[in-house]
């Protein structure tokens, strides 16, 4: 008989706790995809919990709302921090073992040009595009109605303003994924796009 525990016994009995279950499964990566599987779903966690909330994060900044992922991010078990300067002030930064390297840049919606400009900054000023450092992340917060059609406006305008290295990929109406030539290694850049909805208003009172 023996005492030893073993991942499989670990993840049975996190079952139910999702965070804990990444953070297992994260410390048991062996490849750069396994981190960001992890990291992204830690994410999808996060930005869920504004949403849920989103009566209490009416009026906020970028900045605050991001930080809120963040910290939710950190409490996850991830390195992740807001305002890192690499290559300039990224909104978040994930820096993990053997190079490891996600940046993601967050806006509030207020037009396509303004989420434009958070995209050029991930892709020409924070992304390295070295191996381990070519996914990345743009948030938008839409405290607008309707966020998913939003959301295909700016894909429409992407595809207009920016070179792709294939098709977009519609997730849901909520994401879609692109694929870019980083202009520093020639190599491919993936960034998923994200609406948070907030819009808050109910009708009820």
């Amino acid at each position: 008989m023996t005492d030893e525990v073993t991942l499989r016994d670990l993840l049975n009995r996190a079952h139910s706790n999702t965070p804990l279950e990444i953070q297992l499964r994260l410390q048991a990566a062996e490849t750069h995809d396994d981190m960001l599987k992890q990291l992204e779903r830690a994410l999808g966690l996060a930005m869920a919990n504004l949403v849920r909330n989103r009566k209490y994060k009416q009026g906020l900044s970028e900045d605050q709302r991001t930080v809120e992922i963040v910290s939710m991010l950190q409490m996850a078990g991830f390195p992740a921090f807001h305002d890192v300067k690499i290559g300039g002030h990224t909104d978040i930064s994930v820096e993990m073992r053997d190079g490891f390297l996600w940046i993601g840049e967050a806006k509030n919606w207020t037009g396509k040009s303004w989420i434009f400009k958070g995209f050029r900054q991930l892709m020409t000023r924070y992304a390295t595009g070295l191996p381990g450092q070519n996914n990345g992340a743009v948030i938008i917060y839409f405290d607008q109605e309707k966020a998913g059609e939003l959301l295909g406006k700016w894909e429409a305008s992407l595809k207009r303003l920016w070179e792709l290295t294939g098709a977009i990929e519609k997730v849901s109406g909520l994401q879609f994924n692109s694929a870019h030539p980083h202009k520093g290694t020639g190599e491919t850049f993936r960034v998923k796009h994200y609406a948070v909805p907030l819009y808050w208003n109910p009708e009820d009172s």
